[in-house]
């Protein structure tokens, strides 16, 4: 529920939601991938594996 509260609900109360707070094309993303479940274990967030912003890998 922090992972939606802080991407689709955070987009929607800035009246960003038609470009940006979830992964549909079109629109704007900055992606983190996680080795592990944050749903399961909020610790796993600092396992950043990749990280892509507008939609260009920063780091690998």
């Amino acid at each position: 529920e922090a992972i939606r509260i802080a991407t689709v609900n955070g987009a929607e109360l800035c009246g960003l939601s038609d470009v940006t707070g979830s992964i549909e094309a079109g629109k704007l993303a900055d992606i983190i991938v996680i080795d592990g479940n944050p749903l399961d274990n909020v610790e796993d967030m600092r396992n950043v594996v990749a990280v892509m912003k507008e939609g260009q890998m920063v780091r690998n």
